[in-house]
């Protein structure tokens, strides 16, 4: 590398160019990792998106990865990169606290599967990024760690619950982020930073080592259908390099390779009944479908016959409540159900919240979850993909709970779309609860930038298990879209 050279003269770089400069001797791992710091330095103290670093480690792991390809010895895909995780996803010797009061001096014994994986391949991990406390805001925020900026706008929120991972890698303090996603944790930060974040196929990659456990010793995750592994990237081309390390197996291999537009056929929703969409959005939807379909994308609108996208949310709910809530001791469960069962009564994907829980009960659930889950999958049959939007919302301004129980934020002061009062967690969630319940893999994509130069991004939605049809078909849809650039710090 160039003397006096930063890792700005590498922001455009995809990890595959990076490797091979590596593996060149063009730059050394080392270089890279400590450029990748002085980016941190200069950027993280007015962005708060990494809570922890591992310096001292992560420059000798770069050091050893130098000295073995001089060796000759090839660790692999990911030899000698930096990446980032969330801090609920577990890395041996670190700290792993969820941004938990609790947890704060858990140190994991142990790599997450996703980790072990990347650290097979030759990655090395710099830092753990923030989020709110045992993931549960859609934005992030904690009694740890404090709040993380939007790159985009300080003044606003990167979104929640990874929204230190779309924080670090919007301005490139790190190139790539492993994160995951229940109900909208990546896909919501991706949209309100403009990165690109892919939910694997619920399955599809092992959650092991994921914690969001609300007792006081840190344990393994218990949600079993709706938690999802992920990341977040600049590029499509890279998380279709890091699935290559760590999604072989459960997921089926592409069919597709290098696909023209004129053979991609899509299913488009701009807005759904009841789920008002902002009007920069929907106007950046609009632009989109005229390129694509000027591209020969061939694009058939959703009727709302075929799929009852509401019930989804509403299964969403319902699922959660048993999976996560029963977790929360009985009278806490019964206290807060009194508390909020007159607010959220009317709020689709908190009918259920806290209320009794029974085996008989979730049995049905699970039977209904199946159904619809095949119902959407023969509704997707005909197509290579369904676009639609990440939220309602653009990236808004910081809030602060009306009211907290526990470790839980508590928001009763409404978001505003088109300029209409809209509660909460129905503007910026609703969009994303769906395909957690359906278990699909989704990719973000941003499209544009709004007026005051915020990004706006979309969902990719794909059948599950197919995440590398879904990422191939990203790719062409990709090359289409103009650049939405990179944030002014």
């Amino acid at each position: 590398m160039k003397k006096n050279s930063t890792i700005s003269d590498f922001l455009t770089y995809s990890l595959s160019e990076l490797s091979q400069l590596i593996r060149a001797g063009k730059l050394t791992s080392f270089e890279l990792v400590s450029s990748y710091f002085e980016r941190i330095e200069k950027f993280n103290p007015k962005l708060n998106a990494i809570v922890f670093l591992n310096k001292e480690e992560a420059l000798s792991h770069a050091k050893r990865a130098d000295l073995a390809l001089s060796q000759g010895e090839d660790f692999g895909v990911f030899h000698g990169i930096p990446i980032t995780v969330k801090d609920n996803i577990e890395v041996e010797n670190l700290p792993t606290t969820a941004g938990f009061t609790p947890f704060k001096n858990h140190i994991s014994k142990s790599d997450a599967y996703l980790v072990s994986l990347l650290k097979q391949a030759g990655a090395i991990i710099i830092g753990k990024t923030n989020l709110p406390g045992l993931t549960y805001d859609i934005q992030t925020n904690n009694q740890l760690f404090g709040r993380t900026n939007n790159p985009w706008n300080m003044d606003h929120t990167s979104g929640g619950s990874s929204g230190g991972c779309a924080s670090a890698v919007s301005s490139g303090m790190s190139k790539i982020s492993l994160c995951n996603d229940s109900g909208g944790s990546i896909r919501i930060p991706a949209h309100f930073c403009g990165v690109y974040g892919f939910k694997a196929s619920t399955g599809g990659v092992n959650p092991k080592g994921i914690l969001t456990q609300i007792k006081k010793k840190a344990g393994p995750l218990k949600m079993r259908t709706l938690l999802s592994v992920g990341m977040m990237a600049q590029s499509v081309d890279d998380i279709k390099t890091i699935m290559s390390a760590v999604g072989k197996g459960k997921l089926t291999p592409s069919s597709k390779n290098q696909i023209s537009p004129t053979s991609v056929r899509l299913l488009w929703i701009e807005e759904l009944n009841e789920l008002e969409v902002d009007h920069e959005i929907k106007s950046a939807f609009e632009k989109l479908r005229s390129t694509l379909t000027a591209s020969g994308v061939s694009i058939d609108n959703f009727n709302l016959k075929q799929f009852d996208f509401l019930d989804a949310i509403k299964l969403w709910g319902h699922l959660s409540n048993y999976e996560t809530g029963s977790e929360l001791p009985p009278l806490t469960r019964s206290v807060g159900n009194i508390i909020m069962k007159r607010k959220y009564s009317k709020i689709p994907m908190y009918t259920d919240l806290l209320k009794p829980i029974s085996s008989k009960r979730y049995k049905a659930l699970r039977q209904k979850h199946e159904h619809l889950k095949q119902k959407f999958e023969d509704l997707l049959s005909s197509y290579d993909g369904l676009v639609i939007p990440a939220s309602s919302v653009l990236a808004f301004p910081h809030q602060n709970p009306d009211r907290r129980i526990g470790h839980l934020g508590i928001y009763t002061s409404p978001l505003e779309v088109n300029g209409k009062p809209v509660q909460y967690a129905i503007a910026a969630q609703s969009y994303c609860l769906p395909f957690n319940v359906l278990e699909s893999p989704v990719v973000s994509l941003p499209i544009a930038l709004s007026k005051k130069n915020l990004p706006i991004g979309l969902q990719l939605v794909g059948k599950k298990n197919h995440d590398f049809d879904l990422l191939e078909v990203a790719t062409t849809l990709d090359s289409l879209i103009p650049s939405i650039g990179k944030p002014k710090l």
